[in-house]
């Protein structure tokens, strides 16, 4: 990746990007504004879990 192709963008759809993700509906990109997308992966329905933090 060169610098300056991860930064902030208006359309993630046209980004240079690899961590960029293009391959949500229209929606997404089209009717909502977004600050911040957070997605957790993990099993995280019990403390114990792997990977699971501990919420701020």
């Amino acid at each position: 990746m060169e610098d300056g192709e991860c930064k902030r963008v208006r359309n993630p759809r046209f980004s240079k990007c690899q961590l960029s993700n293009k391959g949500l509906p229209s929606e997404v990109y089209d009717i909502i504004e977004w600050d911040v997308i957070m997605i957790d992966g993990l099993k995280g329905y019990f403390d114990e879990a792997p990977g699971k933090m501990r919420e701020i």
